[in-house]
């Protein structure tokens, strides 16, 4: 079987709680689908090994009837379950769909708090400098005055800009998104393609 790529959604402390939750419900729903996949593939495999593969048996490629009733069944009954594992996969993808969608904007309001926190931070070193007695930059610099490099060199002030710049970039990135929904359009086909070649035996 070809298996379309499942990523699981990242899991992200910004997020409000939630979307956090949701995040982690999703995240169990694609390791299920993940793990089924794998006892799928085996199968096969295991049916490969002894010539008979599960998912390629049809009753026109057998004329003569070499391939037993057991057989038939069993390939069936493959069949049943990998189509009921990509209908499970099509409504975790949509629901991973809605959760990506929504992901960016919760992230965008993630960044513009800790830029309110970068700011604080900010105002609060410069107001230090001042009570050390450090006059405010002017333009041009003029001395005694503390320059902004003074501020920028503080651990903290490094730390809390990473994270603004961190959320910024997380919430632009809609590979994910673009990614999963580019495979629902090829489950979908996947689940027509299986239910036309049951039509048409």
């Amino acid at each position: 079987m070809s298996w379309t790529r499942l990523i699981p959604p990242t899991r992200l402390d910004s997020l409000p709680a939630a979307l956090r939750q949701l995040g982690n419900q999703l995240a169990a729903d694609v390791d299920y689908i993940l793990r089924e996949r794998a006892t799928l593939d085996a199968a096969a495999a295991t049916f490969r090994e002894t010539g008979q593969h599960p998912g390629n048996v049809h009753a026109d490629e057998d004329p003569v009837g070499t391939l037993s009733q057991n057989q038939f069944l069993l390939a069936e009954n493959h069949r049943g379950e990998i189509y009921a594992l990509l209908t499970h996969e099509l409504k975790t993808r949509e629901r991973l769909a809605d959760f990506l969608g929504r992901v960016p904007p919760a992230l965008g309001e993630a960044a513009d708090s800790a830029q309110q926190d970068l700011d604080k931070f900010k105002t609060r070193l410069e107001n230090d400098l001042v009570k050390l007695g450090y006059d405010r930059p002017t333009s041009p610099p003029e001395p005694g005055q503390f320059q902004p490099g003074h501020v920028m060199v503080h651990p903290k002030y490094q730390k809390l800009r990473n994270r603004v710049a961190a959320l910024r970039e997380q919430a632009r990135d809609r590979s994910h998104a673009s990614e999963n929904n580019a495979a629902i359009e090829a489950v979908r086909r996947q689940l027509a393609e299986m239910r036309e070649r049951v039509t048409a035996a």
